[in-house]
């Protein structure tokens, strides 16, 4: 019992001290972060004395006295990792499963044992180079490939409304197949997710396409072979 109290006590003071050190930061950080950024989060980093600062489009590093900053890159030499692209995995997990399959664009078979989720411009040549040559050697592997619209010129572009237009298509496939191959697809407007896709990449860290992750929690940025994105889901094509 009194190892039970004082354990418990211990939790309670290392809460308070924690809580402490994310006031102080806050602080610090309200006169040096621009106005269009906001904290989202502030949590412990495994770098003792180091907390991760959440800014949406960006994570920085704070010690607890909240007068020094990192910003950039933090390894953990021993897991051989880089901390702030596991925190950046980490969140796009997070922000994946919270996304419907009717929310994504879908090839491949449904009861699929690995799937992949693609970030996408259709005006983009490497995604369309990936669409094409990489995308199909997946499906005939079993692999279901879900496809999130991200369009790279923004929201307010044609890439965008090109992007609507695909997934308000009947044929979500059809529509984006075509359209990646520089055909002209009808011009549609629904309720979508395209905003909220982009958001989810900005987030993640996605800044270009094609952005793959699998579903193993691995970000590939950029066009990969079919065999590499096999051989990181230990599948055998």
């Amino acid at each position: 019992m009194k190892l039970l109290k004082a354990l418990v006590l211990t939790a309670s003071v290392l809460s308070l001290s924690v809580s402490a050190d994310v006031d102080r930061i806050t602080d610090k950080l309200a006169g040096v972060i621009p106005q269009n950024m906001k904290i989202q989060s502030i949590a412990e980093s495994a770098m003792p004395g180091v907390y991760l600062v959440d800014l949406g489009s960006q994570t920085i590093f704070a010690y607890e006295t909240g007068e020094h900053l990192l910003v950039g890159e933090a390894f953990d030499t021993t897991r051989q990792v880089s901390l702030l692209s596991e925190y950046k995995a980490g969140k796009m997990s997070q922000s994946l499963a919270s996304l419907d399959q009717s929310e994504m664009i879908i090839m491949g078979p449904k009861d699929a044992e690995h799937y992949i989720t693609v970030f996408t411009d259709i005006d983009c040549g490497y995604c369309r180079k990936l669409h094409f040559d990489t995308i199909p050697k997946l499906v005939d592997a079993g692999i279901q490939v879900r496809y999130l619209l991200w369009p790279r010129a923004g929201l307010n572009s044609n890439s965008y409304d090109k992007a609507v237009s695909a997934y308000c298509a009947e044929d979500q496939v059809q529509a984006l197949t075509d359209a990646k191959a520089g055909k002209e697809i009808e011009a549609k407007e629904c309720d979508n997710p395209v905003a909220e896709h982009f958001k989810i990449g900005i987030d993640g860290g996605v800044r270009g396409t094609p952005n793959i992750v699998l579903d193993n929690g691995i970000i590939i940025p950029g066009y990969v072979p079919a065999s590499r994105i096999l051989a990181q889901l230990n599948v055998t094509g």
